[in-house]
């Protein structure tokens, strides 16, 4: 055994059995000094360099001035400012790197100036500003997109700006020209093609396809957006021919021409909404109910059996919904009863009628709601 002399390094002596680096005492073997003494000139650097704390992992990077490293067991490097290595292999961020982050998962990806990179197993790579690799398999970014989400994210050209792609195991792909919008979000993402502004493609499994401006896709089968709207909120999504929203269920239901910010089906098998439908959503539940002409504002179905909504009204918060003929609620149990006019009613079972002139009153609190006649004002009735 070789004692070295403390002269040699002052005040920092070092063990070489419970790992190197560590302060205190140590004694070395006369075979092992050149190996004791590198890591010796390693402590002393890190002593006297001041700045960044080292070791955040079981292997932590090395911290040259300020910054931190190692957030895993092998973290990267950071030469100035940055934060390196967020998982097992972090990321290297080169000298120009203020405030980035580099490597969140296994393989951190290489952030070259500004950017973060690599969230997953093998991150992609960042070129100047962008984020990349949010999944095992990030994808590549060339100047200011997002990409890779998932398993394998999709690829960004160009003239990406602040979109995102590959949500999903295989991110879809973004040309040219795509703004703020989003491709893939399940396992197969939509693809985007030229001037999408602000779209969303394949929220599930299979992604829609997204023509011009809408969203499409929120299940395992997308369906389709011809311009501005929203599509399939289920597994098979409806068709949305210009600005609504269709299918939140596995069978979305059908928007045709001048349907504008409603929501249809948001069940298993979404109701129908016809034209001038403007606002309104339609079944909630397994079977969406049915919204007529001018129906404005209204919901219809919030259970199995949507009711149907003639005008205004909200029907339908159980399995069978009753029916609203304008501007009432109804059906807050499984059998909703009816109402005329401003009313609710049905907060059990079998929810009770309320008639004409009822007015901020609710019927009906326990398994079978009571009624309530005219001029109740108010009040609850049968309130078990």
């Amino acid at each position: 055994m070789e004692v070295l002399d403390k002269a040699w390094v002052p005040s920092l002596w070092v063990r070489t059995d419970p790992g190197p680096g560590i302060p205190g005492t140590m004694c070395c073997t006369s075979a092992d000094v050149t190996s004791c003494k590198k890591r010796l000139r390693m402590s002393a650097r890190a002593e006297r360099g001041g700045g960044g704390p080292t070791r955040g992992g079981r292997d932590g990077g090395r911290v040259l001035r300020t910054g931190q490293a190692g957030g895993g067991r092998d973290g990267g490097r950071v030469l100035r400012t940055g934060q390196a290595g967020g998982g097992r292999d972090g990321g290297r961020v080169l000298r120009r790197e203020r405030g980035g982050q580099a490597g969140g998962g296994r393989d951190g990806g290489r952030v070259l100036r500004t950017g973060q990179a690599g969230g997953g197993r093998d991150g992609g790579r960042v070129l100047r500003t962008r984020q990349a690799g949010g999944g095992r398999d990030g994808g590549r970014v060339l100047r200011t997109g997002q990409a890779g989400g998932g398993r394998d994210g999709g690829r960004v050209l160009r003239r990406e700006r602040g979109g995102q792609a590959g949500g999903g195991r295989d991110g879809g792909r973004v040309l040219r020209r795509q703004r703020g919008g989003q491709a893939g979000v399940g396992r197969d993402g939509g693809r985007v093609l030229r001037r999408e502004r602000g779209g969303r493609a394949g929220g599930g499994r299979d992604g829609g396809r997204v023509l011009r401006t809408g969203q499409a896709g929120g299940g395992r089968d997308g369906g389709r957006v011809l311009r501005t709207g929203q599509a399939g909120g289920g597994r098979d999504g409806g068709r949305v021919l210009r600005t609504g929203q269709a299918g939140g269920g596995r069978d979305g239901g059908r928007v045709l021409r001048r349907e504008r910010g409603g929501q249809a089906g948001g069940g298993r098998d979404g109701g129908r909404v016809l034209r001038r439908q403007r606002g309104g959503q339609a079944g909630v539940g397994r079977d969406g109910g049915r919204v007529l002409r001018r129906e404005r504002g209204g919901r219809a179905g919030g259970g199995r059996d949507g009711g149907r909504v003639l005008r205004t009204g909200q029907a339908g918060g159980g399995r069978d919904g009753g029916r609203v003929l304008r501007t009432g609620q109804a059906g807050g149990g499984r059998d909703g009863g009816r109402v005329l006019r401003t009313g609710q009613a049905g907060g059990g079972r079998d929810g009770g009628r309320v008639l004409r002139r009822e007015r901020g009153g609710q019927a009906g609190g326990g398994r079978d709601g009571g009624r309530v006649l005219r001029r109740q004002r108010g009040g609850q009735a049968w309130g078990w």
